[in-house]
């Protein structure tokens, strides 16, 4: 009875953005000397279904800002050879909450460990006052990553993209990031 009462007063995305260190996927730092964990996928079909990222970090700047952020990224590859992605960056709390949104559909290619996403659609939503303050279409730019696999797992190391705010992906700290999706993620709706 205590648990149930706790789990009513605690809201429930506090405990989730506050995932232990050990269960995030925290992007990292990777370089030609870096090896990902697993193998090149075998086919394209290794790559089928829904993955996510998703970490915290405290006490981060962005936007000029020293803010909590929490970052959630969904890929799902689809079995005709095309692709949705939704990036989630969020900081602040309640109805001061801020943020981007970016969803992009498009066309993916697998070589070997070579994995292109071609993006036809980007569009950006700003979020203010935990709202959609508007949005805006982005240029379509293509992603190259080396992508290996394990059975619930996917490693994707390649550039930034322009609109992620992780701490890694800013300023050009980095010349390439490694992040890691597990599979079992909610489907985005087509």
């Amino acid at each position: 009875m205590i648990l149930l009462a706790l789990l009513v007063n605690i809201p429930l995305g506090d405990i989730l953005e506050k995932l232990p260190r050990a269960k995030q996927q925290v992007p990292q730092s990777y370089d030609e000397s870096t090896r990902l964990p697993g193998k090149p996928p075998a086919s394209a079909a290794a790559l089928h279904g829904a993955w996510q990222m998703d970490y915290s970090e405290d006490a981060v700047n962005v936007n000029d800002y020293t803010v909590d952020l929490v970052v959630k990224m969904v890929v799902q590859f689809h079995p005709d050879g095309t692709y949705q992605l939704r990036y989630s960056g969020r900081w602040g709390k309640g109805k001061e909450a801020r943020g981007v949104t970016v969803d992009e559909t498009g066309t993916f290619k697998l070589s070997s460990d070579v994995l292109i996403l071609d993006p036809t659609q980007v569009t950006q939503t700003d979020i203010e006052r935990n709202k959609a303050a508007g949005s805006i279409g982005l240029a379509n730019e293509k992603h190259l990553y080396v992508v290996h696999a394990e059975p619930k797992r996917i490693h994707l190391a390649g550039r930034c993209a322009p609109y992620q705010v992780d701490p890694i992906c800013k300023d050009w700290q980095i010349e390439n990031a490694w992040f890691t999706f597990k599979d079992g993620a909610k489907k985005l709706p087509r």
